[in-house]
């Protein structure tokens, strides 16, 4: 929240707050036809009240970067009440959340998000208005991030933002050292603002923010490793992973991951590159191409608490990418289908699509997908008839000369030949887990 003496001095620039570009009007009609009638009429609707309603956030950036807006991002000068009994008014069904405050435009299967800049009991005052739209630009946090845009093509810049969007930079509108220190939250969100700009076109540091960051990544070692998977998880799976990631872990955020020193880099940047927009990948399958050993899978266990089904994934993707990375023959998967490395074959198929996706045979993978009876036809007598020859150091191989198909233990753990991996996080005797649920 902005305090007095700042707020004047962004009240001194109130003259160039205001931009006008050209390119923005016909973008913002572009968008509202693709949107439909509704939107049209949600749009008006303000239009014609005494309320303002603008684009935020990546919605407004987008606009900039000349694309339509894929993700909406409303606000208005209208409170929560004000907002819902002017929709209602104009019968659009409308439903509030008092916490956030927030009101949500319905129309059919379609709904519109629209944040208002006050708190939920906050009277509207003409008087306080701009001192809202102010702070509610200042609470973005990056320059770029606090810029607005009107329906007219008016574009609200309190901190600059426009240059920096304009240049490529993420800057913030704060002190990075103070705001940043022990917020773990906007530290990912640098990362993943980085990495969107980035995805599209070169993106550059700003100093100070991007020292900043860096000099504060210790407070990620605080940090509950279910809560830190889910920002790594949720990074992983966007577009701009690789981007994202590569600016991470220039920071040294291997090492509050639990992932090894040295990682290959080619590999994870092809890993990132796979297409599967139907079929799209986990998050850690992306992350194994940072893994080299079961060994580093279970560190990685250790520091984000992954779920059991990630884990015995993680290390079947480790044991298995090498052997696979230039094997195309389908039988060699139908067999691994039938290999009883998880707690049912459907699970040991899943696991070896995954593995297709890692590897981006996209070819094998359909096929494989379309083999309902992958798991059953390909029987122990097919593996050892195309196996055999694999000898005793292939997981294959182990499997069929210890009668034993997989690397899984019916203590439900991850086994291999260094011993049982199982839930509690320890190597056990190959023949079971030793460890009792408490230790």
């Amino acid at each position: 929240m902005l305090n007095s003496e700042q707020l004047a001095k962004v009240e001194k620039l109130s003259g160039g707050f205001k931009r006008n570009v050209d390119q923005v009007k016909s973008i913002i009609d572009e968008l509202i036809l693709r949107n439909g009638s509704f939107f049209k009429k949600l749009i008006q609707t303000f239009a014609n009240s005494p309320y303002d309603i603008r684009m935020a956030g990546e919605m407004a950036r987008d606009i900039i970067y000349n694309k339509i807006p894929e993700t909406m991002d409303l606000i208005s000068s209208a409170s929560v009440t004000e907002m819902y009994a002017l929709l209602t008014s104009e019968n659009i069904c409308a439903t509030f959340i008092e916490a956030i405050p927030t009101v949500i435009a319905h129309y059919d299967s379609k709904s519109y998000v629209i944040r208002s800049i006050y708190p939920f009991h906050q009277v509207t005052n003409p008087n306080t208005k701009d001192f809202f739209w102010i702070t509610h630009a200042y609470d973005r946090t990056f320059t770029m991030s606090s810029l607005l845009i009107d329906f007219d093509g008016t574009i609200y810049d309190y901190f600059n933002g426009y240059i920096d969007a304009v240049d490529y930079r993420i800057r913030m509108n704060v002190i990075p050292d103070k705001f940043l220190k022990g917020n773990y939250r906007k530290i990912f969100h640098y990362f993943n603002l980085f990495g969107a700009i980035s995805h599209v076109t070169k993106c550059c540091h700003h100093p100070a923010t991007f020292n900043s960051v860096a000099n504060n990544m210790s407070v990620l070692a605080k940090v509950d490793g279910y809560v830190l998977w889910n920002k790594i998880k949720w990074m992983l799976t966007q577009p701009s992973r690789f981007e994202s990631m590569e600016a991470f872990l220039s920071c040294d955020g291997a090492q509050y991951l639990g992932l090894p020193g040295l990682f290959d880099m080619k590999e994870f940047l092809k890993v990132c590159q796979t297409e599967f927009h139907e079929h799209p990948m986990l998050g850690i399958n992306y992350l194994c191409a940072l893994i080299n050993t079961k060994k580093d899978v279970r560190k990685v266990h250790q520091r984000l608490n992954l779920s059991s089904y990630e884990r015995n994934l993680a290390i079947f993707i480790v044991e298995y990418k090498k052997l696979t990375q230039s094997n195309d023959d389908l039988e060699y998967y139908q067999a691994l289908c039938a290999d009883s490395f998880a707690d049912n074959q459907e699970i040991c198929r899943e696991y070896v699509l995954e593995l297709l996706k890692y590897h981006n045979k996209v070819d094998l993978f359909r096929k494989l997908l379309q083999d309902v009876n992958a798991c059953t036809e390909a029987t122990t007598s097919i593996l050892l008839e195309i196996y055999t020859g694999l000898g005793s150091n292939s997981p294959i191989g182990r499997c069929v000369e210890s009668e034993k198909f997989g690397i899984f233990c019916g203590n439900h753990c991850s086994c291999g030949p260094a011993g049982c991996f199982c839930d509690n996080g320890c190597f056990c005797s190959p023949s079971g887990c030793a460890c009792t649920k408490e230790a």
